[in-house]
C-alpha cells in the first residue's frame, strides 16, 4: 500500500504534510469482507497482527 501525502496548515500556520487516506474504499459486500482475519493467511500472522494490537495485554513488564 503506498501513502498518499497532503500538504496542510498546523496550528502555527506553517505547512507541512500529513498523511491521507489510508483505507481502502468502497463498502463491504457482504459481512465476511468487513473483518480483518480473512486478511491474514497463516496462523504466524494472525498471532503477530494480535499480540501487536494487544501490545497492553501481551507486553512484559520492565523490572526497575
Amino acid at each position: 500500500m503506498s501513502l498518499n501525502y497532503e500538504k496542510k496548515e498546523n496550528f502555527a500556520g506553517k505547512a507541512v504534510e500529513v498523511i491521507g487516506e489510508t483505507y481502502e474504499k468502497g463498502k463491504p459486500s457482504s459481512l465476511e469482507n468487513g473483518k480483518w482475519t480473512h486478511k491474514l493467511e497463516s496462523r504466524e500472522e494472525i498471532l503477530y497482527y494480535l499480540q501487536n494490537a494487544e501490545k497492553y495485554w501481551y507486553g512484559k513488564d520492565e523490572e526497575e
